[in-house]
């Protein structure tokens, strides 16, 4: 069984995929300013549901990032958003999936794992409970970036062109995107992994990816916490992160169930995902078969950051949640 280390720590992920270099400073920025809102909260007592809560509502807000209002959209030209938070403690989870008109849909997700029996809200009827709650809905279309629409545009006529947004690096990798922003949080009592995500580009409506779904995307129990991004459908079928921390239950190091795992799935789908794992040691794991991942963690005032494979940059942690960093509306 694994020892208990009381101090608080942050792990988060920007998603897997192809990042053009234009965008790649700005995608490992953001990473570190997401955790900084996290840990900033741990180190003045807060609980990790919050702190995850707080640091995926910040890539929520930025177009960078395929959640919130960076969300790819679907078959029809709208938004469809999951989100979900799960307490390790506990076993409790929340989900919304298929969610639109809504800013923070890792919100709502924390709303229901805190507030209701039921694990998973969808559709409609999460929409109707966030006015419930008044959880910041929004008018029909709001939540539609440029950037998305202008990558919409892109895979429906296959011509990529840019008119009224300059940031065609961003439309690009969000052409083909199937990244999911996530995060790890351990507060000294328990373990809160997180993710959200706006899922496939031009996906059919309705669709549901790994990221909502207990075991697929998001997983976590009293030692260790798992979150993933990449190919949704690839992780349903192996149910991905829950396999991932019984195999760290099971003695495996978190490197160790990363890497076999994740690479057993690139070999039986083609298809590429990542993951990000941290146990309440402080002991915490990235791995992705993609091209590039942003990541960054934080503990003891030290920040560990990096986008590009075996990337590792550490450095003295600062509060960045005041800077400026967002391309939102």
């Amino acid at each position: 069984m694994l020892s208990e280390n009381l101090t608080p720590s942050i792990i988060v992920h920007g998603g897997v995929g192809e990042s053009d270099d234009s965008i790649k400073m700005e995608k490992m920025n953001t990473c570190q300013k997401a955790a900084s809102v996290g840990y900033k909260i741990l180190m003045n007592g807060g609980k990790a549901s919050v702190a995850a809560e707080a640091a995926l509502s910040w890539f929520e807000d930025d177009e960078f990032f395929n959640c919130g209002y960076g969300s790819v959209l679907n078959e029809i030209g709208e938004v469809e958003m999951d989100a979900s938070m799960m307490d390790g403690s506990k076993m409790e989870i929340g989900s919304v999936a298929a969610v639109s008109d809504i800013t923070h849909p890792i919100t709502l997700a924390k709303y229901i794992m805190e507030n209701y029996p039921n694990s998973i809200i969808v559709g409609e009827g999460a929409k109707k409970l966030a006015k419930f709650a008044n959880l910041n809905s929004v008018s029909k279309g709001s939540m539609i970036a440029p950037a998305s629409l202008c990558a919409y545009k892109s895979a429906v006529s296959g011509d990529f062109q840019v008119s009224t947004f300059d940031s065609s690096a961003v439309s690009e990798a969000l052409k083909n995107s199937s990244d999911t922003v996530g995060c790890v949080v351990w507060d000294g009592e328990r373990i809160i992994a997180a993710a959200s995500t706006g899922g496939l580009n031009k996906k059919l409506v309705g669709r549901v990816g790994d990221s909502p779904l207990l075991g697929c995307g998001v997983f976590a129990n009293n030692h260790v916490g798992c979150c993933l991004t990449g190919h949704g459908e690839s992780a349903i079928k192996a149910g991905l992160s829950r396999s991932i921390v019984n195999c760290i239950s099971q003695c495996q190091t978190l490197s160790e169930a990363l890497q076999i795992n994740l690479d057993n799935l690139q070999k039986q789908t083609a298809h590429d995902c990542g993951g990000i794992a941290l146990d309440k040691c402080g002991c915490w794991s990235i791995y992705f078969t993609g091209t590039t991942m942003p990541y960054a963690f934080i503990r003891n005032n030290l920040i560990t950051y990096g986008i590009d494979r075996g990337e590792k940059i550490t450095k003295p942690y600062r509060d960045l949640s005041k800077e400026e960093t967002c391309y939102c509306k």
